[in-house]
């Protein structure tokens, strides 16, 4: 209406009505008193505008899935002529997400994001750090698209993909959901250099691993590597990977400076879940404990014996 509207007022006189309306003349704001409807539609085609709106079909989908996934996500999306307006995140600790524009409605913006995130490592790693607090993976975007039709299909297939959590959920709805899904623990594991006992406990029991730390003791400093490994032919992939010798030599070096020991961040579909792969590792004898402080995992790591090793 641009910002033309009434109101009724009343007072104790009036007198004082009218230095009410003497005030808002003097300020401007005011149009007339006691109009009739012919009039005040004369005082809005002369001092507003009519605006047609065009409201798009939009919906809100809340997904689960990590950094490695965003091209194939964003394919379905543009694919049916959407756009994906914007992004939340959901912080521990925070009431409310944490929100981005985005406005992706074009392959080539898609391609362009993707090769700058591989581009710059810091960025990439802020991201990950961002998807792995957010439930490990657990966010929201607004969509819109040209009908109800070509959202249904987007919806589908995203449920069909493995990633739609749920749609237009209400903040409360979400968090239930990041309780029952976004479940990431960290793991502190004790083993020997290569093996991948641990790892093959935790997909096998369907959890995804997100990255592996371990600890340079004498300095307190943590060496972080991103794994995201979520299925065996992840698993496989990675294996190979340390079959390479210059891969070898310098895992095995890290390990052995760790103490053989390292951590694991977890993530799984929910807290049962969580706790069949803590028990399995814990049967392994494997596991040293689960969501330990940073000064207990420093107590454990320097306090273990040494490894004795040779670099060649």
């Amino acid at each position: 209406m641009s910002g033309i509207h009434s109101h009724w007022i009343s007072g104790p006189d009036k007198e004082n009505l009218e230095k009410v309306a003497e005030e808002l003349k003097k300020e401007g704001f005011l149009l007339g008193i006691n109009l009739t409807e012919k009039e005040i539609k004369e005082a809005a085609r002369k001092y507003g505008r009519l605006v047609e709106v065009v409201i798009r079909p939009e919906i809100k989908i809340t997904e689960t899935h990590d950094v490695r996934d965003i091209r194939e996500e964003a394919e379905i999306i543009l694919k049916y002529g959407c756009t994906l307006e914007d992004i939340e995140y959901y912080l521990p600790g925070f009431h409310e997400p944490l929100k981005r524009n985005v406005g992706l409605s074009e392959a080539s913006k898609m391609e362009n994001f993707l090769k700058h995130l591989q581009e710059d490592s810091a960025r990439m790693d802020a991201l990950e750090r961002l998807y792995t607090l957010s439930g490990g993976g657990i966010h929201s975007h607004r969509i819109t698209g040209p009908d109800t039709k070509s959202l249904g299909r987007v919806e589908k297939e995203l449920k069909k993909r493995g990633f739609l959590l749920g749609v237009n959920l209400s903040q409360d709805e979400i968090f239930k959901k990041i309780k029952e899904y976004g479940r990431v623990s960290e793991m502190l594991l004790r083993h020997e250099p290569g093996l991948t006992d641990d790892k093959n406990i935790i997909i096998s029991h369907g959890g995804r691993i997100l990255d592996s730390k371990h600890y340079l003791p004498g300095l307190e400093q943590v060496v972080t590597r991103k794994l995201y490994l979520k299925n065996f032919n992840d698993l496989k992939r990675c294996e190979k990977e340390y079959k390479r010798p210059d891969a070898k030599r310098s895992l095995d070096t890290l390990s052995h400076i760790s103490r053989n020991i390292h951590s694991h961040t977890v993530s799984a579909a929910n807290v049962k879940t969580i706790n069949k792969i803590i028990n399995a590792l814990n049967k392994s004898g494997q596991l040293l404990g689960v969501d330990l402080p940073e000064k207990e995992i420093w107590k454990i790591v320097e306090s273990a014996e040494p490894a004795g090793f040779c670099v060649e």
